[in-house]
């Protein structure tokens, strides 16, 4: 965090296969390499295989802390991402997958009236695996900041991110 910016420094993804598929003893060494780089200790993971994960992470002096959103915190924490990005006010590694996930986030009416994110499944098979991962990493973050008013510069800056993303976005 650099004042009210949040920059996400590395972003990182295996990926197994039918022939090669991935050891999650393997991946959580490397996992805890890599945080301990940024000097991390401490990291969240949703409720899959959460048990076996933390008890893994131990081993590798990885404290993984299994986070359970409801739908109406996740939906609250998805769209203050969507906030905060449009303001220009998270920096993201130039990694496209990131990118990509991202920018193909849904919100979906629901029969409340409220909404619901929806994360499709992408052409290579992955449900937009790094948003939730963003969402996570980002979560006390995306709540303690209150939103100021934008500068002329960091307004200027959202217009031209949006651009980019309009002309750079996938199509569909």
């Amino acid at each position: 965090r650099d004042g009210r910016t949040l920059r996400i420094a590395c972003a990182k993804q295996w990926t197994g296969s039918k022939l090669g598929p991935l050891s999650p003893k393997m991946v959580l060494s490397e996992v805890a390499e890599t945080c301990r780089r940024y000097q991390i200790k401490y990291v969240r993971s949703d409720q899959w295989m959460g048990d076996a994960l933390a008890d893994l992470g131990r081993d590798f002096a990885l404290h993984i802390a299994q986070v359970d959103l409801g739908v109406e915190e996740r939906t609250k924490r998805y769209l203050s991402l969507k906030t905060r990005m449009s303001e220009a006010l998270i920096d993201l590694p130039p990694d496209v997958y990131l990118r990509n996930d991202l920018l193909r986030v849904k919100r979906r009416p629901t029969q409340r009236g409220g909404v619901a994110i929806h994360l499709p499944l992408t052409g290579d098979g992955r449900h937009c695996d790094y948003a939730p991962a963003t969402v996570l990493a980002l979560g006390d973050w995306l709540r303690d900041m209150a939103p100021e008013a934008l500068t002329e510069e960091n307004r200027e800056a959202a217009k031209m991110r949006a651009l980019v993303k309009k002309k750079w976005a996938p199509k569909r």
